[in-house]
């Protein structure tokens, strides 16, 4: 890309949402409400589908949006931070994990890796103390 690195003068885009397409549309709300700490939005436009979606914060007006489907759903890896990873996998609870989930080099190394509903890998990783106020969310093709 010759031209990397100046960009001036030229308009420039920004994520406006990205749709996930589910099987198990309530599992996946119950999963990513947990996960996130809050409930995600039940949305219905028009003569549409019932979806739920969550703003992305830190991305302007993004937004990630899950669709239900008959199909497959496409693989994606996704990415979360979170404030505390114990609180989440408290959240999370029996639901997603044995009864006796206790990994503690999970939280030494503040990150864990899971299957949503939709069997997609879930990378959740603790929030670092200095950026404590700022709220990432990553998301990413793996």
């Amino acid at each position: 890309m010759a031209n990397e690195g100046n960009d001036q003068g030229k308009a420039k885009g920004d994520i406006a949402f990205l749709v996930i397409y589910s099987r198990k549309l309530e599992k996946c709300n119950d999963f990513y409400s947990a996960v996130l700490g809050k409930p995600l939005i039940r949305e219905q436009y028009d003569h549409g589908p019932v979806h739920y979606s969550f703003p992305l914060g830190n991305l302007g007006n993004a937004v990630i949006e899950f669709y239900p489907t008959s199909g497959t759903p496409t693989l994606l890896r996704i990415g979360i931070t979170v404030d505390s990873l114990e609180e989440t996998v408290a959240r999370l609870g029996e639901r997603y994990f044995s009864k006796n989930y206790s990994d503690r080099s999970a939280y030494a190394s503040k990150k864990i890796i899971i299957s949503d509903p939709e069997k997609r890998l879930v990378e959740i990783e603790e929030r670092k103390q200095n950026n404590s106020q700022q709220s990432k969310t990553e998301f990413s093709e793996s």
